[in-house]
């Protein structure tokens, strides 16, 4: 993906390097949720900062910020190196772009914060990577100081793991579904999400971004089958994607098909997601035959390739009672009617089966 790097990967990578090799654990106390209390009280000190979830991720944002202060502190959690480098690259960068100058102590004077927890907090928005949490920084608080700041001079891989939807310890159990299972309990839910699960419930994770540079969320998944199931002939039945950009620029994709002719795509074939946007497209299965096919649906992103593999087949009992177009979802049961098509044509076969036996007597 040239040209959309958003940090700079030869000094992140000397810097985690550094951090894996050195003799102690190097850990960080930022305070990001002392800070973020702080701040919620200065501008409105009627607020309760435990319900606030400006992001709306599901996540309150005091525990989200406790979480991140969890893992820059303790050397056991997972991830925790990474975190700390991630962390400390970001925080590095806003001191360099922090320009605010002698109107930090104006801020100071009215509200009680100090641009150092202004730094600190700063650099914790951008490596707890939350998309919605971003944006607003950049394009609200940070802006009306005059601060300019260029996300790619900035390291967002943190929310590949600290984000709502991201899976922190690798449980295949999303932060987000950890939070929920605490029953809104910070403390538990930091132990959730730290603590990886022996028998998690299968599909209890949610769907990751696409790839590390692309926060494109795809639904139903890539590299998973679309399964149409029975469908009768001269019958279609179309099947829904969402994607959904989680980053902080647009992001542009194609898709087409390659195999049978039997799937095919329902309207647009290119878009352009914006952030926090998202899009829908179609694929429709009308199967032309009592045979089983399948297909491939390719969505092409940056020049990058990825694929939801199709199949489906043609349903001989739904096709005696049915014609034209079945607007049904993916995955619905035959319904009662099929059932009772199917015991009255095996009844009558054998009533046929046994004359033909009386016949030959």
């Amino acid at each position: 993906m040239n040209g959309r790097k958003m940090y700079k990967p030869i000094t992140i990578i000397f810097l985690v390097l550094f951090l894996l090799h050195s003799p102690t654990a190097y850990v960080l106390d930022i305070g990001a949720e002392a800070i973020l209390v702080k701040i919620t009280k200065a501008f409105d000190p009627n607020v309760d900062p435990d319900l606030i979830d400006e992001d709306s991720n599901g996540i309150p944002d005091r525990a989200h910020a406790r979480l991140l202060d969890r893992v820059l502190m303790d050397e056991t959690v997972p991830n925790h190196d990474l975190i700390v480098a991630i962390y400390y690259f970001n925080w590095v960068q806003i001191k360099k772009d922090n320009t605010l100058g002698s109107k930090c102590l104006v801020i100071q004077q009215l509200y009680g914060i100090t641009c150092d927890e202004i730094e600190r907090f700063s650099a914790a928005i951008i490596t707890m990577g939350e998309p919605k949490a971003i944006q607003y920084f950049i394009q609200g608080a940070i802006s009306e100081f005059g601060i300019q700041i260029d996300l790619k001079n900035y390291n967002l891989s943190g929310g590949l793991y600290l984000r709502a939807t991201a899976d922190f310890d690798g449980d295949r159990i999303s932060n987000r579904k950890e939070f929920q299972q605490a029953e809104g309990d910070f403390n538990l839910f930091i132990e959730y999400a730290i603590t990886p699960q022996e028998n998690p419930n299968e599909g209890e994770i949610e769907i990751p971004p696409l790839d590390k540079g692309i926060p494109l969320i795809i639904s139903p998944p890539v590299n998973s089958l679309l399964n149409f199931g029975n469908v009768p002939l001269k019958t279609s039945i179309v099947g829904e994607f969402t994607a959904q950009n989680i980053g902080t620029e647009p992001i542009p994709f194609f898709i087409w098909i390659i195999g049978e002719p039997e799937f095919q795509i329902v309207g647009e074939r290119s878009f352009l997601v914006e952030p926090q946007q998202t899009v829908k497209f179609q694929v429709k299965f009308t199967p032309q035959n009592f045979n089983k096919v399948s297909g491939i649906l390719v969505i092409e992103i940056y020049g990058k390739k990825y694929y939801v593999y199709l199949g489906g087949q043609s349903s001989w009992i739904q096709n005696v009672i049915s014609c034209g177009t079945d607007h049904r979802g993916i995955g619905q049961s035959i319904t009662r009617g099929d059932i009772i098509i199917f015991v009255l044509t095996f009844i009558l076969l054998s009533i046929v089966h046994k004359k033909q036996g009386k016949t030959h007597i």
